[in-house]
């Protein structure tokens, strides 16, 4: 065969007609430009109708309230109102708030024990009166909070909601039925307008729910729940460094105060010297170092901030060295690398402490004090346990 002669890739549009090839993509337009009308339409009616947005309150409320700590939100439907009901537990879940779907035909047959007293319903209906969710209203708690998911704007035309009158109502209609706008009654706009309002309801109550004085924050919740693929990559390249131990740091252990020249006798200081020179900006000479309560010793000793702050008024005149845990000498220090994380560390100081012996300078977990070591084992800060647990 000659190189003239031999045969070339075909191409995407070899094989299609230029008309076949705009009447593919008129239809997808169509398709496209329907569904976006739809959820023009859904917009407008959760910024200007009373009813839709009286129930997305209650709604929120209901969720925020139940779904809190103990109470989780169970998501019902049946066909392809089930498999939107699928993808919005996998979206409540992820953003913290528990969820978990039910067929309505598995809860007749024994799953309605996964209904519990402190459950808020979820239910996702376009007629509002698929006949296995009516089946199943009889058997739901009548206490629960429940929500629907249907085309209807009024309750009064839904039979769900006639069956079962305190309702939240949250309406997904569409501005032209599906047969008229592709000659065939399949889920689509429908579809797509209850997975918005769903959406909607998801975000807006995880945002409301982990924004509480306390919560972590949901991009917190979010991230946590999400560490694998694409979205937990960048989650974790996009967060910042774990804190570490040397983080929490003032001042280093060279710029803390010193106490006593190092020709002088401990013996000689007093509480009210060691009050006096840990708070006391005025008698410190580094104003880096003024005030910042610690101080050291010449053999390394150190007296921390809080137990300078526990000398009773007898103790003024004590020699340091005679005040019971006043000052705490190396061997006393529990050693962790200064570039230990955080929450690595507070499992070290609590294992620790598991481990002290009676008499030990201190008793509780709070009162330790750790020495942060460089590589070669050097003191290079110090911090009171206090202060890492507290993080």
């Amino acid at each position: 065969m000659s190189p003239t002669s031999s045969s070339s890739p075909t191409s995407p549009l070899s094989s299609t007609s230029s008309l076949q090839f705009a009447d593919r993509l008129a239809s997808a337009n169509h398709v496209l430009s329907t569904e976006a009308a739809a959820l023009a339409a859904v917009t407008h009616l959760y910024a200007t109708h009373s009813v839709a947005r009286a129930g997305f309150n209650a709604a929120v409320s209901a969720i925020v309230r139940n779904c809190g700590e103990k109470g989780k939100l169970v998501i019902i439907g049946v066909g392809k109102s089930g498999i939107i009901a699928r993808k919005l537990v996998a979206t409540f879940s992820s953003l913290g708030i528990c969820a978990i779907f039910l067929h309505p035909t598995d809860a007749l047959h024994g799953d309605l024990g996964y209904i519990q007293p402190r459950d808020t319903l979820l239910v996702i209906t376009y007629s509002g009166k698929t006949p296995e969710l009516l089946l199943l209203q009889d058997h739901l708690p009548s206490g629960l909070p429940t929500i629907l998911l249907t085309a209807h704007t009024r309750p009064s035309d839904c039979a769900f909601i006639r069956a079962r009158p305190t309702t939240i109502l949250l309406p997904t209609p569409i501005p032209t039925p599906e047969k008229k706008s592709f000659g065939v009654s399949a889920p689509t706009t429908s579809t797509t307008t209850a997975l918005a309002v769903g959406d909607a309801l998801a975000v807006t109550a995880a945002h409301e729910l982990h924004s509480a004085p306390g919560a972590p924050g949901l991009a917190t919740v979010f991230a946590r729940n999400h560490p694998g693929g694409a979205i937990g990559a960048a989650l974790q390249s996009s967060a910042p460094p774990a804190p570490i131990l040397r983080d929490l740091l003032a001042l280093s252990f060279a710029e803390l105060p010193l106490l006593e020249p190092c020709a002088g006798s401990q013996g000689a200081l007093t509480g009210a010297d060691a009050l006096r020179a840990g708070f006391d900006a005025a008698n410190t000479a580094d104003a880096a170092s003024a005030g910042s309560g610690w101080l050291r010793l010449c053999d390394g000793s150190v007296l921390p901030p809080s137990r300078i702050r526990a000398l009773r008024n007898d103790q003024l005149l004590v020699p340091i060295g005679q005040v019971p845990g006043l000052v705490v000498a190396r061997d006393e220090m529990l050693g962790i690398a200064a570039d230990t994380q955080v929450r690595v560390a507070k499992d070290l100081v609590r294992s620790a402490h598991a481990h002290v012996p009676e008499g030990a300078a201190y008793l509780q977990v709070e009162d330790a004090i750790i020495a942060l070591l460089d590589e070669t084992g050097q003191i290079v800060g110090a911090l009171e346990a206090s202060q890492v647990l507290s993080q």
